[in-house]
Order: structure tokens, then C-alpha cells, then sequence
């Protein structure tokens, strides 16, 4: 079931009439997000609003354009209902004002935001419109509209650790203006990796949105070394990346130039990624910067060992757990080294796997992130009152 009628894309919003779980909430959030492409900060949309819910208040999802709407099937099926401001792809100035008509129709108490573009529009039109905002941080990214807009948000919201130190250090945000909800909480499996025998291929993969960021080129290349050293093991090893996004040709481009066809598989994003985690041997994540790293911290619930650069919350979880391998400032040299390392070892790939899902059930367990996100609730209403 879809809850975007056509009346609704633009000039319908402001009649949206916008769910209401509790009688009396404690807090009428409006709830922004860049867009609902699947995979990422926006796959944990449906359990943040229930959270949120859970904790009195009332949430009220938008988001500035669809992309891939992967995401849009996770909330249907959460029941969740949201609006799209636009249909496609607009300015950051036609969203603002269109985000400033929903917000005028509605009066939320606060404006909490998700992801770059999110942060901007929100953060602008709560300034115009005279509600406070609260913002997530979701990547360590050095990115310019955290600097520009940053003082606009009355609190940010870190999905890590690493993000957080990032907004005090890096950013310059005050610590009062700063508090971490981890975004990542322990996943459940039916069905677990079954351990490599080291007679079939080994199999590692990758999930995420097919962008720079990821570093998927790094990893293509990566194999592409490997394969060139030891042309007559290519049987032994596969290679399958899962996601969407802008990068899509540039790396099937990158698979056939480099000459991994027979090796490297480029996928399509999927709305449940427990079956792909549960036919992996290995989890590979060459991000060139991150936040969480949900994804291979899904990998790491599901058992796998990780592979990854030391980059937001990877190294930290690494480190911490045993559970991987931590890669070199040469990515694609050090990645071809893991790959014969882990070919030659599978026990080592076995023990590593064990020691990441114990990591992460230590650690990520659910009431854990259901706290963190009611405390945070709590402490964003106290700003809200006391505006």
C-alpha cells in the first residue's frame, strides 16, 4: 500500500493529515529526510519513528525527494505513513519552500533532520518559520553545509562515537550541543553464513549505495591485483557488490576494463539483506569515510569477518572486537594482500567471524539502542520547552 497520493507531491501537503499515535504527545516532531533511497541511515527510518513513538511523542515523516524509494517499502510495511515534497529531483531553495508550507500547516515542535540535504532544508526552514531544529550527523564527511548551517541546529544528533568526536573537534560544535544515539542495533538471522571449507570459492561481499564514498572502485581494483598476481586461482574467489546508485556504470565500466567479469558481480539493492549476508564467507567495506557503518556492522551481527578502512566507526569496532582486518593507507594494495591472507587461513576467517558477532552482542543489543533513542528524545524535548 502507498501513502503518497498525487495531491500530495506539492500544494496537497499542507492537507496531509499526519498520523497520530498518541492522544496528547509529548512532542510533535516533523521528521526530514534527504530522500527515501533504500539502504543506509534511511533503512533504519521505520525503527527510529517507533522509537520515537514508543517514547510519547508524535513523528510526522517527509522527504525532499525520492531517488531509489527503497526505503518507501520499509515504512509501508511499518505502516508508517509519509509525503514527498517533490517528485523528482529540485533545488534546495524549491524544497525549502515547500518544506516551509507543510511546516506553517502543521506547527510541529521541532524540525530533526537526517542526512546532508535534510540538514540544510531543515535547518533553514526552521529558521524562517521559527521552530527549533535538531539535526543527525551521519558521516564524518567534512562536508560544507555542517559548517555553513551547523549553528542553525539547536542539537546534533551523532550516529557514533567517531561522528561525534568529529562535530567537537573537527566541526567546532560547543559539547553542549552534541549527543550520540547509535544508529546500529544488533540484527537477527534465521539462517547464519555457513563457515568456508576453503574448497569452495571464497565469497566476499559489499552492500551499500554504489557512490565514491564506498570506495567500490578500490575494491574492483583490488581484485583486479589480486587476479593479475595469481591468474590461475580466479575459480577460487568471488566477488558481489549489492546496492544502487550513481556510481552504477562508472564501476560496470571499471569491472570490464579491469578485466574481473568472471570474478565481480555488481548487484541490485534488495529490501531484506540477511539471505546476501547469510551467502557470504567475508564482508568487505573500503569506505572512503563513514559514520556508523551500518552495513558492515550488519555483517559483523551476522558472523562474518570484515575487511574494511579504519574510517568512522569501523576502526574503533575492529580494533575493539578482533572480528576483521583493518586496511593500510594503500587500499587496494592492502585489500590484496587480506584476500591471499584470508584464502590461505580459513580457521583465521572462522575465529575472526565469531569474535565480530560477539562484539556486536555485547555491545548493540536492542534495548540498548531503544534507551539511547529515548534519551535523546528526552533531552531534545527539554530544549523544545525551554525555547
Amino acid at each position: 500500500m502507498h501513502h503518497r497520493p498525487p495531491d500530495l507531491w506539492l500544494g496537497g501537503a499542507e492537507r496531509f493529515c499526519a498520523f497520530r499515535a498518541w492522544p496528547t504527545p509529548a512532542m510533535k516532531i516533523h521528521y526530514l529526510v534527504t530522500s527515501l533511497e533504500g539502504g543506509g541511515a534511511q533503512a533504519r527510518l521505520p525503527r527510529i519513528v517507533a522509537v520515537l513513538r514508543e517514547c510519547g511523542h508524535e513523528v510526522d515523516v517527509t522527504a525532499c525527494e525520492p531517488r531509489g524509494m527503497g526505503a518507501a517499502h520499509l515504512l509501508d510495511a511499518a505502516g508508517i505513513t509519509y509525503r514527498l515534497l517533490y517528485p523528482s529531483h529540485r533545488s534546495k531553495w524549491a524544497q525549502i519552500r515547500a518544506f516551509a508550507r507543510v511546516v506553517r500547516a502543521n506547527r510541529p515542535d521541532v524540525i530533526w533532520t537526517m542526512l546532508s540535504r535534510a540538514s540544510v532544508v531543515g535547518a533553514v526552514t526552521g529558521a524562517l518559520c521559527g521552530v527549533p531544529v535538531v539535526s543527525w550527523k551521519n558521516c564524518a564527511d567534512r562536508a560544507l553545509h555542517t559548517r555553513l548551517f551547523g549553528g542553525l541546529s539547536r542539537l546534533w544528533i551523532a550516529d557514533s562515537q567517531s561522528v561525534a568526536d568529529y562535530l567537537l573537534q573537527r566541526v567546532g560544535i560547543p559539547p553542549a550541543k552534541v549527543i550520540t544515539w547509535p544508529l546500529f542495533e544488533q540484527m537477527r538471522f534465521t539462517q547464519w553464513p555457513r563457515p568456508w571449507d576453503g574448497v569452495q570459492p571464497l565469497h566476499i561481499g559489499s552492500m551499500g549505495r554504489l557512490s565514491a564514498q564506498k570506495g567500490y572502485d578500490l575494491l574492483i581494483a583490488a581484485v583486479a591485483r589480486w587476479l593479475h598476481a595469481n591468474p590461475q586461482r580466479g575459480a577460487q574467489l568471488r566477488v558481489t557488490i549489492l546496492g544502487d546508485g550513481p556510481d552504477r556504470e562508472r564501476l560496470q565500466g571499471l569491472v570490464g576494463s579491469l578485466g574481473v567479469r568472471s570474478v565481480v558481480t555488481l548487484a541490485s539493492a534488495v529490501a531484506d539483506v540477511r539471505p546476501f549476508l547469510a551467502s557470504l564467507h567475508v564482508y568487505a567495506q573500503p569506505s572512503r569515510y563513514e559514520g556508523m557503518g551500518l552495513a558492515a556492522h550488519e555483517a559483523m551481527s551476522a558472523g562474518l569477518a570484515v575487511i574494511a578502512t579504519p574510517v568512522g566507526e569501523l576502526g574503533a569496532a575492529l580494533r575493539a572486537s578482533g572480528g576483521g582486518v583493518l586496511l593500510g593507507r594503500d587500499v587496494v594494495g592492502s585489500l590484496a594482500a587480506a584476500i591471499n591472507l584470508l584464502l590461505r587461513d580459513p580457521g583465521k576467517l572462522a575465529d575472526m567471524g565469531r569474535a565480530a558477532r560477539r562484539y556486536i552482542e555485547q555491545v548493540y543489543g536492542e534495548a540498548g539502542f531503544a534507551q539511547a533513542g529515548c534519551a535523546a528524545a528526552r533531552r531534545v524535548e527539554s530544549l523544545v520547552r525551554a525555547k
